[in-house]
C-alpha cells in the first residue's frame, strides 16, 4: 500500500433475509484487518436549480491494490465501528508496482 494507513477495515459482503422477508445487508466480515487510509473531505457546491451554496461531505478510501472489494460491498472501520457504503471503485492501473484501490465512500452508520 502506497498511501499512509490510518486505520484497519473489514469488508462486509452479501445480504440476508430478515424475519419479515426483507433483504438486509450482512454485517459478517468477508475479510478483516486490511490496512486502509480513510480521509473525509468536503466541497462547496451550487447548481442552477439551487443557487444557495451547500457543503457536501464524502470519504475517500485507499486499500491495497489486491483487496477483494466491489461497489456492492461495504467496509467497516475497525477502529471506530463506522460502516461505509462503496459508491465507486477505481481499479489500480500502473506498471511495475501495484497501486492502491481508490474507493468513494458514503457513511451509512
Amino acid at each position: 500500500m502506497r498511501a499512509i494507513a490510518n486505520t484497519r477495515v473489514s469488508v462486509l459482503t452479501g445480504t440476508s433475509v430478515d424475519e419479515w422477508g426483507d433483504t438486509v445487508d450482512n454485517n459478517t466480515p468477508a475479510v478483516s484487518g486490511i490496512p486502509a487510509s480513510l480521509v473525509e473531505r468536503s466541497r462547496l457546491i451550487t447548481t442552477p436549480e439551487q443557487p444557495t451554496p451547500r457543503v457536501i461531505r464524502y470519504t475517500v478510501g485507499r486499500l491495497p491494490g489486491r483487496t477483494p472489494v466491489g461497489p456492492e460491498d461495504r467496509i467497516r472501520d475497525d477502529r471506530t465501528g463506522a460502516i461505509y457504503a462503496i459508491t465507486a471503485v477505481t481499479p489500480p492501473s500502473g506498471v511495475g508496482h501495484q497501486p492502491d484501490l481508490r474507493l468513494d465512500l458514503k457513511r451509512v452508520t
